[in-house]
């Protein structure tokens, strides 16, 4: 079996390209977000379908531990993905698109931060949450590729790739959220919170 190299660095330009051509503004304010809920212990909660909620239970992970170990305090930051059981009874009982919004309808304060991940924009179970936070008056962050969908228009902080893969979408937003992890760490150690 032969696997052209030039097949791969194809895949990889592709991703630099879309990661170089980022609105790093939107995202700079997605991150100043999320520390902004850290220093007032509001929570971050976090979901996607998919490659993107595997991408979510990542940054939970990375906030609450490789983040968090550094600080005198934890984050807050909870993946609505990870708990099986939860997700097949709910799907079950409720159907797949209440999934996420059954788990944090009434639990969510004001001064949450919602973090929506879908490669579309237009994952119904997702932006269902989103639309709801909005309701309640929480700030909304998304990452998207493609056109963004109904999700980029719904978030307070838009984080769009523009890209129509649905798996350099998922690779830009996994390097985009280590990114912000490294980002908040070095400020909020500096900070010494």
């Amino acid at each position: 079996m032969s696997i052209r190299t030039s097949r791969l660095r194809e895949y990889l330009d592709v991703v630099g390209d879309a990661l170089k051509t980022l609105d790093t503004a939107s995202a700079e304010s997605a991150t100043v977000a999320i520390a902004e809920a850290y220093k007032r212990d509001s929570a971050v909660f976090i979901m996607g379908n998919g490659g993107s909620g595997s991408t979510a239970s990542h940054a939970a992970y990375d906030f609450n531990i490789a983040v968090s170990g550094k600080l005198k305090k934890r984050f807050q930051f909870v993946s609505l993905c990870d708990n099986v059981t939860t997700l097949l009874a709910l799907s079950n009982d409720y159907g797949y698109e209440n999934v996420f919004y059954m788990q944090i309808k009434d639990v969510l304060k004001k001064e949450d931060v919602v973090l929506c991940i879908s490669g579309s924009g237009n994952s119904e179970n997702v932006v269902k949450v989103a639309e709801y936070a909005r309701s309640v008056g929480c700030k909304v962050i998304s990452f998207t590729g493609f056109d963004g969908g109904r999700l980029k228009k719904l978030a307070d902080y838009p984080v769009h790739v523009e890209l129509h893969d649905m798996k350099r979408a998922e690779d830009c937003h996994a390097v985009l959220l280590h990114a912000m992890a490294r980002s908040i760490s070095e400020f909020l150690e500096k900070d010494a919170c």
